[in-house]
């Protein structure tokens, strides 16, 4: 958790999702990305999920789901704007922040639960969306399935396949030289998006590899291009500045 004790206002809380292939937690989506925001006024809450071989689907869901949860029923003491509640994922956390944001007015039906789980938008960053276009973290996700099985849950949390309307005002970015993760994902769930009426925004920077996080020496080894690249963090905190709920 990263927040400021010596502000009694309310502020935006952000609940930040790293990658890893759904088989690792990367600490470079974690820590730093949560830094920015809290810069920019932000409670900020990094998820260290479960992962393979400890966990599959749906456990990252539900763990994800309950730290929202935990975060609105305890908004007073920890000084959140119940009406700001943003969701920001990297890579495989971008397939499970997407997940998130395109079912979690089913989870309590789905899975039993009596969360309050609403938020006001999503961020997914070089996301992973379909087993269709980036096969290695479903096999994480699902490992413990049968093949048959696999192929019905992988269809069932394909995100470009489940956007409703209902669907969390979405910020996209990605790079159109990801060789890891195909920006076709990002296209297609953005298609989605726009077909169904959801607010969206798609950023695709012609250079960069997979996983550039906050995309300075903070994350990498940085060079000279990555700076153009640094827009991508402002650009998705005005597009969640934006979002009136």
């Amino acid at each position: 958790t990263f927040r400021d004790d010596d502000v009694m206002d309310k502020r935006p809380a952000i609940v930040v999702v790293p990658g890893g292939g759904y088989a690792m937690v990367s600490k470079r989506e974690g820590e730093p990305i949560a830094a920015y925001f809290m810069g920019k006024g932000y409670n900020a809450f990094v998820l260290t999920y479960s992962v393979r071989p400890q966990a599959y689907y749906p456990a990252q869901l539900l763990q994800l789901c309950a730290s929202v949860d935990y975060i609105r029923k305890h908004a007073n003491e920890l000084h959140v704007d119940l009406d700001r509640i943003y969701v920001v994922g990297f890579s495989a956390g971008g397939h499970l922040v997407g997940n998130f944001a395109t079912d979690y007015m089913n989870v309590n039906e789905k899975f039993g639960k009596n969360w309050d789980i609403a938020a006001t938008a999503a961020g997914l960053c070089y996301p992973v969306i379909s087993a269709e276009y980036s096969v290695g973290s479903f096999q994480n996700l699902l490992a413990d399935r049968t093949d048959a099985e696999k192929k019905t849950v992988a269809e069932s949390i394909a995100l470009d396949k489940n956007v409703t309307a209902g669907t969390l005002p979405s910020f996209v970015w990605t790079t159109a030289e990801d060789k890891v993760v195909s920006p076709i994902n990002s296209i297609r769930y953005i298609e989605a998006c726009l077909a169904c009426g959801v607010k969206c925004e798609l950023h695709m920077f012609s250079s960069g590899w997979h996983g550039l996080s906050t995309c300075d020496e903070l994350t990498n080894d940085f060079q000279p291009f990555m700076t153009r690249l640094q827009n991508w963090l402002p650009l998705c905190e005005t597009f969640f500045s934006s979002i009136v709920k």
